[in-house]
């Protein structure tokens, strides 16, 4: 099973700081993961995003701890915390972007319950 959505990203925090957002940003979510029938085998969550932030310089080729607060586009009650460590790159003039992934114990039932919601 492959699902993509897209969600958006309310706050975002960088190394146990809040940055501030211009506007919320969307986030690309791939979920994939062997459907057996009564739940998920080897689920994986890879995400990528750009944001757009006030006042906010990242040091690049540095891994940073990202906690990225989502919602559903359509129904604000469905939220989610995404807490990966990456590494941020930005381009002169560009958007801070960043990807990342989930796998094995980090794919949390609460991971899979936000995506289901989306799909419905």
């Amino acid at each position: 099973m492959k699902q993509q959505i897209t969600a958006i990203i309310e706050k975002v925090t960088i190394d146990k700081t809040t940055l501030e957002l211009v506007e919320p940003a969307d986030i690309a979510l791939e979920f994939s993961a062997i459907d057996t029938g009564g739940g998920f085998r080897d689920p994986i969550l890879d995400f990528a995003y750009e944001l757009v932030l006030v006042n906010a310089t990242m040091t690049e080729e540095t891994t940073h701890h990202i906690v990225l607060d989502i919602r559903e586009p359509d129904d604000r009650k469905n939220r989610l915390s995404i807490a990966y460590d990456g590494i941020l790159k930005q381009k002169s003039g560009e958007p801070l972007a960043g990807i990342g992934r989930l796998q094995d114990g980090k794919v949390t039932p609460e991971v899979v319950k936000f995506i289901m919601r989306c799909l419905r």
